[in-house]
């Protein structure tokens, strides 16, 4: 897995766990906020998804 997954991964887990808001997922990942709710909805769905 390479560092950029770990960081998203670590970034989705704060998300659902509501410590940080989708604004600040985008930011920290370099995303829009729209591809920060479909990696979420992903996230949510398969829990580990394979980016």
């Amino acid at each position: 897995m390479s560092d950029q997954e770990v960081k998203r991964l670590q970034v989705m887990g704060q998300l659902v766990e509501r410590v940080i808001t989708q604004g600040q997922a985008a930011d920290r990942l370099g995303l829009s906020k729209r591809q920060v709710r479909r990696l979420l909805r992903r996230y949510e769905r398969q829990g580990q998804p394979d980016w």
